[in-house]
């Protein structure tokens, strides 16, 4: 098993500035096996890679707070690759 990865490795342990939040987090899974289904609409396919990778954020506020909608509906979000 290969644990999660912080950005900037140990000079920003994981810590950076996004979206004006200060002390945001973000790591990254890396050499993931990804065999599932991927839906979008109305469409569905296969997906089968063992080069994926997950990239985390955990900010402090919601991560949408400055955001022209001002919806505040997550703390985190994460991107499957």
């Amino acid at each position: 098993m290969k644990y999660p990865s912080p950005y900037g490795g140990s000079t920003l342990n994981g810590r950076f500035t996004l979206y004006d939040q200060p002390n945001t987090l973000s790591w990254f899974e890396t050499d993931l096996e990804l065999n599932d289904k991927v839906t979008w609409g109305n469409i569905t396919e296969s997906v089968v890679n063992n080069t994926g990778h997950i990239d985390r954020q955990y900010f402090p506020l919601f991560a949408s707070i400055f955001s022209a909608t001002g919806q505040q509906v997550s703390h985190m979000w994460y991107q499957i690759n």
